[in-house]
Order: C-alpha cells, then structure tokens, then sequence
C-alpha cells in the first residue's frame, strides 16, 4: 500500500510539472478525421517531416507550402530552427496558430503562387503537387526553386499515383517514379528519390513503392 501511494505521489508531480509548462494541443477537423479513420497514415506523415528535417539539418529556415494544421510545420521548426506554414486553408491556418504559438514557427493564410518573393534555405510539401492541374504544377515546381537560396534544397511527398487502387484516384495530377523525377530535374540540378511504404523510407524499388519523397538540391537559375 504504502509503495502503491509513492508511486502515485511520483506521478503526480510529473502531471504537475506537465499541466504546469505544456500547452493544450487542439486537434483540427483534419487530424481528427486521421486520427479516427486512418491514425496510420498520420504517423506516416508526421515520419516524412522527420525525414526531411534531418535532410535539412540544423540552423535552417524552411518553408512548408500546404501545411495544413501544421503538426509537420511544428516537427520541422523543432528540427530545423524555424518554419514558415502556409495554407490556402484559412480554419486549418487558425488551427495551426492556436496550437504553436512559439518564435521558432509561424502560419499564414495565402496563396502560394501569389507570395511575395523570400528566400529560405529550404522549401517543403507533402500531398500537395498532385491536386494541382498538370498546366500549372510546372510553375509551383519553379516557385519552389526560386523560393531557395542558391544551396537551398526542397523535399516534395507525393503518392505513387500507379499503385493507387481505381477508386482512390481522386487527385488530378498523378506521378509515376519517372514523371516526378523528369519534371523536378527541370528546375534543380540534382534530384534524388526515396521509396516510402507507410512510415518507412527506403532506397527499394521505386515502381513498387506507395508514395514518393524527392529531394532536390541546388535551384537551376
């Protein structure tokens, strides 16, 4: 009994010392749908921000176009140093600012295409390039590039748009290993591509992989 009552003594003051310094994280109406439906491919995605963070590395400022209610975003500024997330999403933006109100982080509501321009050493996007229209998407890719420094680097995330079943083909604007690696390598001069199943990244079969995560060095000017 009475090691029942230390033990619970002990843990008591962690609960302290958590409600004491932690703030609340609010999930939005995106992550509580993941989270109820499919929590597998929220941890899958959250495990592509780690990647691209250590990509990056340390001391980097880097920005995540289509952060949605920037969990990654928060993953990222930890990581990297800092992060800018931007949204055309404006309820998923709120989201985002509510939860992660810290100088290492911040969201805002815009159109990529429209941003003003800014430097960053890194640019990131996860399932975003496959719901914009094939006409357009060579532009997004360019805006990405002339978002970097000249050493900058951008990881781009996208399904394996071969591998996904008939019914799941809803976005517009579908890659294949070899079509994501001939339009990235049109504006960076190097291009490298990494196989994803689920949370794990691998350097496997492209072909067979379910999702796609490129990493592209150097902006072609």
């Amino acid at each position: 009994m009475e090691k029942k009552q230390e033990t619970m003594s002990n843990w008591s003051c962690v609960t302290q010392l958590l409600e004491s310094e932690q703030r609340p994280i609010e999930l939005g109406k995106y992550h509580s749908c993941l989270t109820h439906q499919a929590p597998g491919k929220m941890l899958s995605s959250l495990s592509y921000y780690k990647f691209a963070a250590k990509m990056i590395g340390t001391g980097k400022h880097v920005l995540d176009v289509g952060c949605n209610e920037g969990l990654g975003s928060w993953v990222v500024a930890k990581e990297c140093g800092y992060c800018k997330g931007i949204d055309c999403d404006q309820e998923a933006i709120e989201v985002a600012s509510r939860n992660f109100q810290d100088p290492t982080v911040t969201f805002e509501a815009l159109d990529f295409l429209a941003m003003p321009p800014e430097l960053y050493d890194a640019t990131i996007n996860f399932d975003v390039i496959e719901h914009i229209d094939p006409k357009v998407a060579p532009a997004f890719i360019k805006k990405l590039a002339d978002s970097l420094t000249d050493n900058g680097v951008t990881v781009i995330g996208t399904a394996n748009g071969a591998t996904l079943p008939l019914t799941q083909k809803e976005p517009i604007n579908l890659y294949t290993h070899d079509k994501l690696y001939k339009e990235l390598s049109s504006f960076f001069e190097h291009v490298f591509l990494f196989a994803a199943n689920e949370e794990l990244i691998h350097m496997g079969s492209l072909p067979l992989a379910s999702y796609f995560i490129a990493l592209c060095c150097r902006p072609k000017r």
